[in-house]
C-alpha cells in the first residue's frame, strides 16, 4: 500500500498540480483519504470487547499511559531504538532532493529523485518479504540490527560521496538504503508486537509506539535543516551535508547497537515453558 500510495501521489501531482492551481490537487488527496477511511471503517469488523465497560475516569486514563520501565524494559528499548532509527531515516529522506542538487550537481533533480524513490519503493516489497522470512529463521532482533547497520552504512556512503560525487554510486547507495528501509519496516512491526506489555491494552501501547515514528518526522528534518543552514553559511554545501549525514549515520549506529539490549525468548523456549506449566 505504501508503494501504491507513492505511485498514486505522483500520478495526481503530474495530472493536476501547477503552482497556480493548488485546489484540484489538494481536493484529490482529500478525496483519496476519505475513500480509504470509508473502506477501513466499513471493511473492518472489530469484536465486541469482553466484560462490562467501566466508568471513564480522566486521571486513571492518563495514568494508564505510564508503564513501569523495570517491568517493561524491552518495550522501552524498542521505543528508543525506533526513535533513533527514524531520526536517521527522516534526516536523509527529507533532504535528498537538495543533496542531489547542491552536492552531486544535478541541475533538475526532481525527476531523478522521483525515479529513484519509485524504483526504491518497488524494491522494498521483496526486501520486506525477505526481512520477514529472515526474522522467522534468525529472530526479529538480529534482523532489526542488521538492517540498521545497513542503513548506517548507506548514510556513510552518502557522506563519502559528498566528498567525491559520483551519480551512479549515489543511485546504488540510494537503492540499497530503500531496500534496507523496507526490510526494517517489516521486522520493526514484528518486534513491536512481541514486546507489547499487555494484549488487552494493545491499542494504547501501539499508539505510544507510533509516537516514536511520528516524532522523528518532526525532529529529524528540523534538526538537520538547522544544521545544514548553519554549516553551509561558513563552510559551503559539501561540508554541510557531510556533517548532517554523519549525524544521520550516528542515529542508525545507536539504533543498531541498542537493539541488542532487547531480550526476547525464542519460540522453542516459550513452547517448552508452556508445556511445563500445563
Amino acid at each position: 500500500m505504501t508503494v501504491l500510495g507513492t505511485i498514486t501521489g505522483n500520478v495526481v501531482l503530474v495530472a493536476f498540480y501547477s503552482p497556480r492551481r493548488l485546489y484540484p490537487t489538494v481536493a484529490t488527496f482529500i478525496a483519496i483519504m476519505l475513500l480509504c477511511l470509508w473502506l477501513t471503517i466499513c471493511g473492518s469488523r472489530e469484536p465486541t470487547p469482553a466484560g462490562s465497560r467501566e466508568r471513564f475516569e480522566l486521571f486513571a486514563f492518563i495514568r494508564s499511559f505510564y508503564l513501569d520501565p523495570r517491568l517493561h524494559r524491552n518495550f522501552y528499548w524498542v521505543l528508543v531504538t525506533r526513535l533513533f532509527g527514524n531520526m536517521g531515516i527522516w534526516s536523509i529522506f527529507t533532504f535528498m532532493l537538495y543533496y542531489l542538487q547542491d552536492v552531486i550537481g544535478i541541475r533538475h533533480p526532481t525527476s531523478l529523485l522521483n525515479g529513484l524513490l519509485g524504483v526504491g519503493v518497488v524494491l522494498a516489497i521483496p526486501a520486506s518479504l525477505l526481512g520477514a522470512r529472515l526474522a522467522d529463521h534468525h529472530g526479529v532482533v538480529p534482523a532489526v540490527r542488521v538492517t540498521s547497520w545497513i542503513m548506517a552504512g548507506a548514510a556513510t556512503g552518502f557522506v563519502l560521496l559528498a566528498l567525491h560525487p559520483n551519480l551512479l554510486l549515489v543511485i546504488t547507495v540510494g537503492l540499497v538504503f530503500c531496500a534496507a528501509y523496507g526490510t526494517y519496516q517489516s521486522v520493526d512491526w514484528a518486534l513491536a508486537l512481541q514486546v507489547l506489555p499487555d494484549d488487552a491494552s494493545a491499542g494504547k501501547d501501539m499508539g505510544i509506539w507510533q509516537v516514536s515514528m511520528v516524532l522523528p518526522q518532526i525532529l529529524g528534518p528540523a534538526a538537520t535543516g538547522w544544521m545544514l543552514s548553519w554549516v553551509k553559511g561558513f563552510a559551503g554545501a559539501g561540508p554541510a551535508y557531510v556533517a548532517a549525514f554523519v549525524v544521520a549515520a550516528v542515529w542508525f549506529v545507536l539504533a543498531a547497537w541498542l537493539v541488542s539490549r532487547i531480550r526476547i525468548a525464542s519460540r522453542q523456549h516459550v513452547s517448552t515453558g508452556l508445556v511445563r506449566r500445563s
